[in-house]
């Protein structure tokens, strides 16, 4: 997962392993107080606590941000999407964890 309100160089990630392919995996990240986590399947797998760049800052330009495909010159996510929620708050792993299991 990556975020940035200044270009590629600027960047700021949650590193994990690549996902798993030819099945159904639930992602979601959470973010709040300058900490990104990174969960897969309702586990964590990847912290950053060092973010900066807040959704807040793209203002009214949310257009810029993708799902499986980056703002660069980047192949496309060869994956499907079946749901995709945004929330006002920062989900509890426990939240994360259940909603991986519905």
């Amino acid at each position: 997962m990556a975020i940035t309100a200044g270009g590629g160089g600027a960047e700021q990630r949650v590193e994990a392993d690549p996902l798993p392919t030819g099945r159904w995996v639930h992602v979601a990240v959470g973010y709040g107080s300058g900490t990104a986590v990174l969960y897969t399947d309702g586990r964590e797998v990847g912290r950053n606590t060092a973010v900066t760049v807040e959704p807040a800052h793209f203002g009214n330009h949310i257009r810029a941000g993708y799902l499986g495909r980056s703002q660069y010159p980047d192949p496309y996510l060869k994956a499907a999407f079946d749901d995709f929620r945004v929330y006002g708050r920062t989900l509890t792993a426990n939240e994360v964890a259940t909603l991986a299991r519905s």
